[in-house]
Order: structure tokens, then sequence, then C-alpha cells
């Protein structure tokens, strides 16, 4: 989300200075996970924030909008204290793909060949 926010000029600081800023940032996030064509998390430590933004982008269809593939990456060092509500994620629920990476360039080329095939 980050990077999306830079590409489109949005400052999450800003949402991040307002008095109450969590409504803005859940906003703007529920609008980008409705929004996205590709959905890419990185999933090495627990976070409900993710987890709630990979259940948006796996129900998206049953709110009328178009399925978005999603691509979750964990160091492999960290696979096994994943999330089983997140290894549990089948492909018949969604277009979704779980990847290991030992290395940057392992999670770069991962993320390149989702975007190529989906």
């Amino acid at each position: 989300m980050a990077m999306y926010a830079q590409r489109t000029g949005q400052v999450v600081d800003a949402l991040r200075a307002e008095q109450e800023p969590w409504w803005g940032i859940r906003k703007q996030d529920v609008e980008w996970v409705d929004q996205a064509s590709h959905f890419v998390a990185l999933i090495n430590a627990p976070s409900f924030g993710v987890g709630m933004e990979i259940e948006r982008a796996i129900l998206k269809p049953t709110r009328g909008l178009p399925s978005t593939p999603i691509l979750a990456l964990i160091d492999h060092r960290l696979l096994d204290s994943l999330s089983f509500m997140v290894r549990g994620i089948t492909t018949e629920e969604a277009a979704f793909h779980l990847r290991t990476y030992a290395t940057l360039e392992d999670a770069q080329e991962h993320i390149s060949d989702f975007l190529k095939k989906t």
C-alpha cells in the first residue's frame, strides 16, 4: 500500500497526523484493496490489518467486484510460524498464491512472475 500511496501522491503520513487517524487510514486501505487489480502482501509478521486486507480481496466477488489475484510472500525461515488462517486459503476460494523467498531478488522474481501470469 505504501508504494501505491507514493505513486498516486497520497500521503499516509498526513492521515496519521489526524486526531483520529484510524478512520482515514482504514477508509483509504479499503478503497485501495477494492480498486486493486492485483494484491501483493508481505506476511512475515502477524498483522490483523494485512489479514483483513487479504480477506477483503478474497471477498471482492461477493460484493460485485472483480476477482483479484493475491500473492502472499513470506521469508522461508518464517513459514512454520505462518497463521493457519493464511496457510489454509485455498485456490478454490481465490486466486491465492503463497510463495517463500530467501533473498530480496527471490521476492522480486515472485512478484514479477505473479504480475506477468495473472
